[in-house]
């Protein structure tokens, strides 16, 4: 099997996440239709594990964890493999991205509620929840990404 990328390294922030949304959404939307009580289970597990760890290396392979639960419980290898490929490709990046200013507290307000709508059984609460999570993580990435492209967009001005 050809892999999706040779060097998922090589995606721009930006671009996973304009990926994110229309994958993961949907995802978090069938996995609330589809979930089962060992699913559950795991995601709670996990969320516990997440509340309680306190290296940001650990945590972020947790996250990673997490996102991949969320898939494995929509019942579709395919959405696990590309969520995969997602999460390996911003684990590529930065330790910058991973980080995000203060984001893993509030992240983990927004898995909790991804997980409780799934527990609903809740398509709509679980879009939502999964939107707002990605929402969330956006905003303080642009910052980050954007002054970036500021400077480099000054510099081709400067050799014009």
């Amino acid at each position: 099997m050809t892999p999706l990328c040779s060097d998922p390294g090589d995606y721009a922030a930006g671009d996973l996440l304009e990926v994110r949304r229309q994958v993961e959404i949907p995802v978090a939307g069938h996995a609330a239709l589809r979930r089962t009580p060992e699913d559950l289970d795991h995601l709670a597990h996990l969320l516990d594990r997440m509340e309680r760890e306190t290296d940001t290396t650990a945590w972020v392979a947790l996250d990673t964890v997490f996102h991949l639960a969320v898939a494995e419980a929509s019942s579709n290898p395919v959405f696990h493999r590309v969520i995969e490929e997602i999460r390996d490709a911003l684990a590529r990046q930065s330790p910058l991205l991973n980080e995000l200013g203060g984001r893993r507290e509030q992240s983990g307000c927004e898995h909790r509620a991804i997980v409780e709508a799934l527990i609903d059984g809740s398509e709509p609460d679980a879009v939502e929840a999964m939107s707002h999570h990605l929402h969330r993580v956006e905003a303080p990435l642009t910052d980050i990404v954007r002054p970036q492209r500021a400077d480099t967009s000054r510099e081709g001005r400067a050799e014009a």
